[in-house]
């Protein structure tokens, strides 16, 4: 009378269609390209960190000589002498 065909295995869990060699050889090349993927976002993050690296360190080494400071003596004679009081009203 039930001559239906079951989509249950024999212990009661639903058969997969996903379990052939085929879909197992499509999730194997699936994770590998999964891997590859994950390998190429982490060299392209790090890429970026290099080239932000080397536009700090850039930005840095061309600053460094606006901070130093230079200084000029100049030698003057500043006597009494030569120095008239009245003048420096």
């Amino acid at each position: 009378m039930t001559d239906a065909i079951s989509s249950f295995g024999a212990v009661g869990r639903p058969v997969s269609i996903h379990t052939d060699d085929a879909a197992k050889a499509r999730l194997k090349v699936r994770y590998r390209t999964e891997t590859w993927f994950k390998w190429l976002g982490a060299a392209a993050v790090a890429l970026a960190g290099l080239f932000l690296v080397l536009l700090l360190s850039t930005i840095v080494t061309q600053a460094i000589p606006a901070l130093r400071q230079n200084y000029v003596t100049l030698p003057i004679d500043l006597s009494a002498a030569k120095v008239d009081p009245a003048k420096l009203d």
